[in-house]
């Protein structure tokens, strides 16, 4: 424990952003091409370069698996099992606690498995994923029949413990045991315990649950989450876990008929119609879902609920009486500005409709919020294509080449340059957060172009990143990139801040734009060791071969080669 705490206050200015904030251009509510009010920023000079403030957000909480000191086997489940309780006590207090679902999807993105031991740098990098202000940790073990949970709560930006409690019971009285934790872990003022509506079910149901959350194989999983709920029918938290189980394995009509028993009272209601909806649109029931989706956003106008209505209304035949795509897309865009998938599917719904100019738009505003998107790329340089702008088109296209295998083996075939069917992006509901919009104030009488100005950020963002200041670094490259967006040394330095923070796949992304923009020995050299800690060694090996083509005394191409055949 003491480990991590040190190493929280040791990397707490390292920390980097999920990707890169760009700023978003406002949609127009069922606009039919490009806002006519939108024009590029004019960028003045100055000393002093700032971002708007934003809003103040709630700290968040992640609550980890509690740590199995003796390895009993028989209590393998209470390390989830604990934390997915005290999580619930904290959201039922007010705390902005980190939902499992969130929790298990930054697992899923750093490639962790869901039961590993993690490092000290793991924890705290799920952390960052997340958007956590802070993180829980504890362990448990059993003492002459005494469940023994130690926790401890630690900020992430300083490393400091602000609180150290330790509560033991009988384990028939988990729920009480880790209840009188969440008492002490939330913040004055929150809820009281006796206000608390509680919803648990037995313990024999939740260690079901648990194990079914646990489960390896489907089949296991299943087994489990059944017994739970033959021993508790109305444990509806069980049926939602069904519903992932049998969505996974491709099983829509199971799935779709599990969650649909969830009553309408239940707390878990709207997630299961959410799910409902899902399943419909998977089983091509486009009616069905389309009157799903639509009753959750006229309750309360989400923008997951909104893309995906623009998603069904892609896949039938859509009316302006129902809406057209463009419409609900842009709605989505409006409310999460900041997430490129809304302003791609913008993008994506304008191609399809032959609005040439308008798709160019929205694709552009796509790939200044995540340049990694091949896709976006791909559609772009088609759109591009059929607006004359042939050169540009050819550089958007080789581009999502780089980023994505299936481009290069889609040009090898009959076809290959049109643009794929089914590039939609569907939403869950449960969404990790993204980079902030970057809004830009610069003051001054002197102005410069933005050529100089991303030249200015750039600059600073190398000194923030000998300085190991990895989070202004990449702020100052977010400015950057959004004047420049294929600034070569900008995504070659933001490719180093990634893989100095153990960000491999997004690494190996930056590096790539890199090349794409300027083929540099370094970018080269840069992308090789991101693919030698990645374990892709031929990859490696061709870069490091690349780099000597271009300069065959590089001391740093033939060290890299060296630990390559070191291994």
């Amino acid at each position: 424990m003491k480990s991590l705490i040190l190493a929280i206050a040791v990397v707490a200015n390292l920390n980097v952003g999920a990707g890169l904030a760009q700023p978003a251009a406002m949609a127009q509510a069922g606009a039919s091409s490009v806002p006519t009010h939108w024009s590029a920023p004019t960028r003045q000079a100055g000393a002093d370069q700032r971002v708007r403030p934003e809003p103040a957000a709630p700290s968040r909480v992640l609550v980890m698996p509690f740590e199995n000191v003796k390895r009993e086997g028989r209590i393998f489940w209470l390390g989830e099992g604990a934390a997915v309780l005290l999580t619930d006590d904290l959201l039922a207090r007010g705390v902005n606690a980190i939902t499992r679902r969130e929790r298990q999807q930054a697992f899923e993105r750093l490639q962790v498995p869901p039961v590993a031991t993690l490092t000290n740098a793991t924890v705290i990098r799920i952390g960052q994923i997340v958007g956590a202000a802070q993180v829980v940790v504890g362990d448990l073990q059993i003492e002459n029949d005494t469940l023994v949970l130690h926790t401890r709560s630690i900020a992430l930006d300083t490393g400091k413990v602000q609180v150290d409690v330790a509560e033991r019971g009988p384990l028939s009285d988990l729920f009480a045991t880790v209840d009188r934790i969440a008492v002490r872990l939330a913040p004055a003022g929150a809820m009281p315990s006796a206000d608390v509506v509680r919803q648990q079910p037995s313990l024999a149901a939740f260690e079901n649950f648990i194990k079914g959350l646990l489960a390896e194989t489907p089949f296991t999983a299943i087994e489990y989450l059944n017994a739970a709920l033959k021993l508790q029918p109305t444990f509806d938290r069980a049926r939602l876990a069904l519903w992932d189980v049998y969505d996974e394995q491709g099983d829509h009509d199971e799935a779709l008929a599990v969650v649909a028993q969830v009553p309408a009272d239940s707390p878990y209601a709207r997630r299961a119609r959410f799910l409902v909806g899902l399943s419909q649109l998977y089983l091509r029931k486009y009616d069905d879902a389309y009157s799903t989706f639509k009753a959750l956003a006229d309750a309360q106008a989400t923008p997951t609920a909104l893309n995906n209505l623009g998603i069904i209304q892609l896949r039938r035949s859509a009316t302006p009486q129902t809406g057209l795509p463009t419409y609900y897309f842009t709605k989505a865009a409006d409310l999460d500005p900041d997430d490129p998938d809304y302003v791609f599917n913008l993008g994506y719904a304008y191609w399809l409709d032959r609005d040439t100019q308008a798709a160019i738009y929205w694709l552009r505003e796509a790939v200044r919020r995540n340049p990694a998107d091949g896709d976006a790329h791909f559609v772009l340089g088609a759109a591009l294509a059929a607006a004359g702008n042939g050169v540009e088109a050819a550089r958007e296209k080789e581009l999502a080449k780089r980023l994505s295998a299936t481009y290069e083996e889609r040009e090898k075939r009959p076809g290959g340059d049109a643009v794929p069917k089914g590039l939609e992006r569907l939403k869950d509901e449960t969404e990790l957060p993204h980079a902030r919009r970057l809004e830009t104030k610069v003051t001054s009488s002197e102005q410069k172009s933005q050529e100089e100005l991303a030249k200015f950020y750039l600059d600073s963002a190398r000194r923030q990143f000998e300085q190991e200041n990895d989070r202004v670094a990449v702020d100052e490259l977010n400015r950057a990139l959004y004047l420049s967006p294929y600034l070569g040394d900008a995504h070659l330095l933001l490719g180093r801040i990634h893989l100095r923070n153990g960000r491999l796949r997004d690494a190996i992304d930056a590096f790539k734009i890199a090349l794409w923009s300027a083929e540099t020995v370094d970018a080269h050299i840069a992308l090789g060791e991101a693919y030698r800690q990645a374990k892709e060694f031929d990859a490696a090996r061709a870069e490091a071969q690349r780099a000597l083509a271009l300069d065959p005394a590089s001391p740093e191409a033939k060290q890299l080669l060296a630990r390559l055949d070191a291994r």
